[in-house]
């Protein structure tokens, strides 16, 4: 007979000893949530490079300042008047849009062009747009309505360029930008009422708008914003030094007694050889002195 497997008694103790109680578990505190943290202010600005060029251009001429620091210091602005309103929420810088518009017949154009894309396209947080100049008709004569090609006083060429699309393009990145909410405050460099109507609309939807210009500018435009920033603040903050500096003055008073009086003494020397040279080139007295009936021959004993 095969050897049956023997049974293991119900009572029989396991031979596994058996797990020990583990140890209570303590309770989960609940730690408080922290409070939610306001969504940064976004600020963006916008300019139109040749309506702030040629306001510049009247304020100060020549007048040169760092192009890369205008963005954040337009933006430091806007957050000192956004915490003077009693605003919550911190300003976070989003970039700088130049809407630049050239002449693609003009040869002077190509420097414009050049700085542009190579030395603005490449700062931090800066997009710019170029646009072409359309050619516009001369004017014409307010009589017989002909075109006057040419001045008729100095024969120079009355051709002129003009801006097509630059307002346009503007006001759909503001508008496409805010729609995408990738900005909360826009600072508008401009004086041109043309953004009237978009800058109310977007002010309704939520959107504020900061008019950025030289002051006192009472355009419709600044009146429409929200606040204004003087662009003459924000320039000097960001003013470059000049490249060739001015040399000091010397002056008499801050020079040693030794070293003022070898300049006096310098100076009175240069005077003296002044005079003898004056003495040396003037015309010699001749021995006989001239009269009324003529020259005096001398005299024989």
């Amino acid at each position: 007979m095969s050897p049956q497997p023997i049974s293991r008694l119900p009572n029989t103790p396991s031979s596994t000893p058996s797990p020990s109680p583990s140890p209570p578990t303590p309770p989960v505190r609940s730690f408080p949530r922290p409070p939610p943290q306001p969504d940064p202010v976004v600020v963006r600005g916008f300019v139109d490079f040749w309506n702030f060029q040629l306001a510049m251009n009247r304020w100060r001429r020549p007048f040169r300042f760092d192009w890369s620091r205008l963005g954040p210091a337009l933006a430091s602005h806007v957050e000192a008047l956004w915490r003077a309103s009693g605003r919550p929420g911190r300003i976070q810088y989003g970039g700088l849009y130049l809407y630049i518009s050239h002449n693609p017949a003009a040869p002077h154009d190509d420097g414009l062009r050049k700085w542009a894309r190579n030395v603005l396209g490449r700062f931090d947080g800066v997009h710019v747009v170029m646009k072409e100049r359309r050619s516009k008709d001369p004017p014409t004569c307010p009589a017989c309505h002909e075109p006057v090609a040419t001045c008729p006083c100095c024969g120079a060429s009355m051709h002129r360029t003009t801006e097509k699309g630059m307002d346009t393009a503007i006001v759909t990145d503001m508008v496409r930008l805010a729609w995408e909410s990738r900005w909360n405050a826009a600072v508008l460099v401009s004086s041109d009422g043309d953004f009237v109507p978009a800058v109310e609309h977007l002010q309704q939807k939520g959107h504020a708008v900061v008019h950025a210009g030289f002051a006192p500018n009472r355009s419709a435009l600044a009146r429409t914003c929200c606040a204004s920033v003087d662009l003459v603040g924000v320039l000097r903050s960001i003013e470059r030094p000049s490249s060739a500096p001015q040399k000091p003055k010397r002056t008499r008073e801050g020079m040693s007694p030794d070293a003022s009086a070898r300049a006096s003494q310098g100076n009175a020397t240069s005077h003296a050889r002044r005079v003898l040279t004056e003495k040396r080139h003037e015309p010699k007295e001749s021995c006989s002195r001239g009269s009324q009936n003529g020259p005096l021959r001398g005299l024989t004993g």
